[in-house]
């Protein structure tokens, strides 16, 4: 009996796994957890549809994070490509002024 309950806590303990080579024992593998989630998803669509809309949402208030950012830095990098350029002319007329 409790190899039954054994069997059924972990399928993969069926005999037939023991006798296949490893490629085959793995795709048999990804077979079987394709169907179970498969089934998961035929159970529950409500909670995954809200669940991927939460992960959704949070994913485009971290792009928009983002992009925000982004802006940010170009504008900070602006700005400095803005002081070198000054800084450039500034040397360019002293070395000038020496000649």
């Amino acid at each position: 009996m409790s190899e039954r309950r054994a069997d059924k806590r972990n399928p993969y303990t069926d005999e037939s796994f023991a006798s296949l080579d490893m490629p085959t024992l793995v795709d048999s593998l990804i077979v079987k957890a394709y169907d179970r989630a498969k089934e998961f998803v035929r159970q529950r669509p409500n909670e995954i549809i809200e669940e991927v809309s939460e992960r959704e949402e949070a994913l485009m208030d971290e792009i928009e994070r983002l992009k925000k950012s982004n802006l940010y830095l170009e504008g900070i990098v602006r700005v400095k490509n803005d002081e070198i350029a000054e800084l450039v002319e500034i040397i360019r007329s002293i070395s000038q002024e020496d000649d």
